[in-house]
């Protein structure tokens, strides 16, 4: 009986496929063949079995625990955003957490997680907050609690202060029995159904109110200071015009700021004094003829004198001569 060669190493390659996916799934909870969310983690398709071949035979080792790193970080790298995510305006994240509220948590928390430093470190931990999001998807699955009360601290402190630029809250369930903000421990998602859930979050409460308290105060700070730049504007329009009104007046800060600095006074020379008394004339008559004081008045233009050629130089011509 002849072997069909071909067919049996495409057997092969099938059959080793789905035992590095099932090991996938056992070890780390992450189905090779799965294409997953960017923003949620959840898993919203999968790849042809030749795709993961392909993948496969690139790979330079045959060893089983090797080949399934590999395709981790593949899979991984492979992620993308949802159909329901890869638009979004103002209205999408209110969609889905009223119709989607576990997606709607997983976003809020990888965001809190996978911050912008995190993400744009480049380290051997690079894929770490990605691997962390299919995780945490799948743990909220679990839940039969859409933890509502985390979804509406995370939206009003992203709303506020932006989750990616805040360092996220660990958790330590200390010797006495309560729940305390650490530098190292658990993440929330790490710490949730475990013991004293109601504890954790009173403590996570606690870290977003105080979070909260120093966005109330920066706010109420910027307030301020932008009310004190506005001034009053009703009294603006008056102030211009009493500027234009009395330069003798406006000018004496300026003289004082020129005392104060030990610097003198700069004096306008004779060419510019007459060109300013020129415009403040100009000036004058366009507002007397608005206000129609001299509506009727002839505007007497004075000529300006000629040159004229006398021998090899030019002499001014007089108006009258």
């Amino acid at each position: 009986m002849s072997i069909n060669l071909q067919e049996f190493f495409a057997d092969a390659r099938i059959e080793l496929a789905q035992t590095i996916r099932q090991r996938g799934i056992d070890s780390e909870g992450i189905d090779i063949f799965g294409v997953y969310c960017l923003h949620t983690g959840k898993k919203i398709g999968e790849f042809t079995s030749d795709t993961i071949l392909d993948a496969l035979a690139d790979e330079a080792t045959e060893d089983e625990s090797d080949l399934l790193d590999a395709m981790l970080v593949r899979c991984v790298a492979s992620m993308r955003p949802s159909p329901a995510l890869n638009k979004p305006d103002i209205a999408t994240i209110q969609m889905m957490v009223e119709k989607r509220p576990i997606e709607a948590l997983s976003y809020l928390l990888n965001r809190l997680y996978g911050n912008k430093r995190l993400l744009t470190t480049r380290s051997e931990d690079a894929f770490a907050p990605l691997f962390m999001r299919i995780k945490t998807h799948a743990k909220l699955s679990q839940f039969e609690t859409s933890h509502v009360g985390l979804i509406h601290w995370l939206l009003e402190l992203d709303s506020k202060m932006n989750l990616h630029e805040l360092s996220p809250p660990m958790f330590d369930h200390a010797a006495a029995g309560k729940w305390t903000t650490t530098k190292l421990g658990m993440s929330l998602i790490e710490a949730l159904n475990t013991i004293d859930e109601v504890g954790l979050l009173a403590c996570f409460e606690s870290w977003v109110f105080k979070h909260l308290a120093e966005f109330d105060k920066r706010d109420s700070q910027a307030t301020r200071e932008a009310a004190w730049l506005r001034g009053n504007t009703m009294t603006k329009r008056a102030y211009v015009r009493s500027w234009l009104d009395n330069p003798e007046i406006a000018n004496r800060k300026q003289a004082e700021v020129h005392a104060k600095s030990k610097l003198p006074v700069r004096v306008k020379s004779e060419k510019t004094q007459k060109l300013n008394a020129e415009v403040e004339n100009v000036l004058g008559m366009l507002e007397r003829i608005l206000n129609g004081e001299i509506a009727n008045e002839p505007i007497i233009v004075t000529p300006k004198p000629k040159l004229r050629l006398a021998g090899s130089l030019f002499q001014k011509k007089e108006p009258n001569s």
